[in-house]
C-alpha cells in the first residue's frame, strides 16, 4: 500500500488519483507499507497463511469485537468488526500526520 498524504493540497480528485502519473511524481515523501498475507490464528490452527491477510486497527467496536482490514486475492476490506478471539496481526499504522 501506497499513502501520499494530500495535507494542503485543494481540488485533488478521485479521478486524479486513479491515474498513475499522480502517483509517478513526486512520490519522495510516499510511505509504502507491504501487508504480509499472514492469515489469522484460531482455534490452536493458522489459516490462509500465503494467501490472505487479517489485520486489526487500536479501536474496540463493543467489548468482545474490534475493528480490522482484510485483504484476499480478489479484494480487500475494512471497517469490519470481529471478535477478538481471532487472531489477527496488529495494525502496522499509526495515527498523525
Amino acid at each position: 500500500v501506497t499513502s501520499r498524504s494530500l495535507k494542503g493540497q485543494t481540488g485533488v480528485t478521485v479521478d486524479e488519483i486513479a491515474k498513475p502519473s499522480f502517483w509517478n511524481d513526486n512520490a519522495g515523501n510516499d510511505v509504502i507499507r507491504h501487508f504480509p498475507a499472514s492469515g489469522f490464528y484460531w482455534g490452536g490452527s493458522l489459516y490462509y497463511v500465503g494467501t490472505r491477510g487479517f489485520f486489526w486497527s487500536s479501536s474496540p467496536c463493543s467489548s468482545s469485537y474490534a475493528w480490522g482490514m482484510g485483504f484476499y486475492s480478489s479484494h480487500a476490506n475494512s471497517g469490519n468488526g470481529n471478535t477478538r478471539y481471532y487472531g489477527f496481526a496488529v495494525r502496522l499504522f499509526s495515527s498523525g500526520d
